[in-house]
C-alpha cells in the first residue's frame, strides 16, 4: 500500500525461510508496527513510537507461552509480563515463566519480580 506522496505505508513480506510479516509505517515513512510469524509459526506484534524507539512487544513463543514487554522512550525494557529470559554480566541465563512479572530500573537492572 502506498500513501498519497508515494511512500510505502504497508508491506506484506513472505520470506523464503518460512517467516512472514506485515509492516505498517507512518506518513513520514517511520516504522510504527510489525506483525510477524517466525519460521516456527510463533507470532509477535511490535510497536514503535514516532521517534523510532521500540515501545511494546506482544508475542507467543514456539511453546505457546505469551509475553508482553514495555519499554521507555529510550527503548530500554521497563516491564515484562510472561515468559522472559535475562542474562547477567557473567553470562548466566535465567528463564522466567509465563506467570511472571519483572520491573526494571532505567539502567536495565531487575528491581522487582514475581515469582
Amino acid at each position: 500500500m502506498w500513501g498519497a506522496k508515494g511512500e510505502s505505508r504497508a508491506i506484506l513480506n513472505l520470506g523464503t525461510d518460512g517467516t512472514s510479516s506485515l509492516t505498517l509505517s507512518s506518513a513520514e515513512g517511520n516504522l510504527r508496527a510489525l506483525l510477524s510469524l517466525d519460521m516456527d509459526g510463533a507470532p509477535s506484534l511490535d510497536l514503535w513510537d514516532a521517534k523510532g524507539k521500540s515501545r511494546a512487544t506482544l508475542g507467543v513463543d514456539k511453546s505457546g507461552a505469551p509475553s508482553l514487554e514495555l519499554s521507555d522512550a529510550k527503548g530500554t525494557p521497563r516491564a515484562i509480563m510472561g515468559v522472559s529470559h535475562t542474562i547477567t554480566k557473567d553470562g548466566k541465563v535465567t528463564t522466567f515463566p509465563e506467570s511472571s512479572l519483572l520491573l526494571f530500573d532505567p539502567d536495565g537492572k531487575v528491581r522487582w519480580k514475581v515469582p
